[in-house]
This record gives C-alpha cells, structure tokens and sequence, in this order.
C-alpha cells in the first residue's frame, strides 16, 4: 500500500475526496494530488491537520509516510 492509497482510505471513509480534503488540510487540489501520487513530501502540519479530520494521531500518518519513503530509497 502506498502512502496515498493510506490516506485515501480514511478519504473514502469520510465520504471526501481530493479537493474537499485538500481544502480542509489548508493546501491545493493539485498539491493533495502530488502528495497522494507521492511526487511532493508530506509535512507535520499537514499530518497535524488530517489528525484533526479524521481523528487518527498525526504520528500514524508520518510514520506511514516515513516507512513507504524508506522503502522508496531502499530500491
């Protein structure tokens, strides 16, 4: 599972989808469509916001991001 196929789900979850989400994380609909297709890096505030939405703590969302960056670089 990617890190945008992670956040996607609690996006279907909530009956959102990418604009909505990235309105409500404070960015734009392109920036939110490069971080799903993991072209752009996911930052702490951005992680702080989704905590926020979703009720799930920040930390799961960096770490998840963080595990699929060093699977990333480890190929």
């Amino acid at each position: 599972m990617t890190f945008g196929q992670f956040v996607k789900v609690f996006m279907t979850d909530a009956g959102m989808n990418q604009k909505q989400l990235a309105e409500k994380i404070g960015i734009s609909t392109p920036v939110m469509c490069d971080i799903l297709t993991n072209r752009r890096g996911f930052t702490t505030k951005q992680a702080k916001r989704c905590e926020e939405i979703f009720g799930v703590p920040a930390v799961i969302f960096m770490m998840m991001y963080d595990l699929k960056k060093l699977e990333e670089e480890r190929k």
